[in-house]
């Protein structure tokens, strides 16, 4: 017992840090979205917002369940996972931050994570033909951190092959997974649609598959 009261006070310790950088991120966020920014910084700096919002509420979550144990002995069960690779507790975390805004802004959000990673696979398919290795691992964590964003855990496991590959320089097997990704992207693109449609929206995707 005593190592389990350890290990909660160590919790609450790390929780309580994780706020203060966290609050400075979101502020700093807020403060460059209002400066003269491009289309594609300001369509940046939305998913850093985004994924920041993500991480509050995960650490609200974990704040609140540290609360709620009497101990340790338990272990919270593992998200459920739909049959698009979609994690949809994580979908319904997004739908719910922005519940507030509408409709309209989680359509507008899952077509700018639709629309980016169509771009991003593009790019990622021209650095592969061109075997620039440092910036396929660059491409593919950045595509792997925008999956997460979005619940795309079968995309993102398959956007991590590719990159742990480029840095190990399988140069030979980059392609193949490239080609699951852009299978898992198609899979996780028609689950998006339908939690789209059942969440009242009206509009439907002119992206076509990469």
């Amino acid at each position: 017992m005593e190592d389990i009261q350890a290990v909660r006070q160590e919790l609450r310790t790390l929780i309580r840090e994780l706020y203060a950088p966290l609050h400075s991120a979101m502020h700093a966020a807020g403060s460059l979205a209002k400066t003269g920014l491009d289309s594609e910084q300001r369509k940046n700096i939305e998913m850093i917002e985004i994924s920041l919002r993500l991480l509050r509420e995960i650490i609200q979550q974990a704040t609140d369940f540290q609360r709620r144990q009497p101990s340790l002995g338990s272990i919270p069960a593992v998200e459920q996972t739909s049959q698009y690779g979609i994690e949809m507790h994580t979908l319904q975390r997004l739908r719910g931050i922005n519940a507030n805004e509408g409709v309209g802004l989680f359509e507008e959000l899952i077509f700018g994570f639709l629309e980016q990673s169509t771009a991003k696979l593009y790019e990622l398919e021209q650095l592969v033909k061109d075997k620039n290795l440092p910036n396929t691992v660059q491409a593919a964590h950045t595509l792997k951190g925008m999956s997460l964003n979005f619940g795309a855990v079968g995309m993102a496991s398959e956007c991590e092959k590719l990159q742990r590959m480029a840095e190990s320089s399988e140069e030979a097997a980059l392609p193949f997974t490239l080609e699951s990704i852009k299978d898992a992207f198609a899979v996780a693109r028609e689950g998006l649609m339908k939690s789209l449609k059942s969440n009242g929206s009206s509009q439907q995707s002119d992206l076509t598959q990469c």
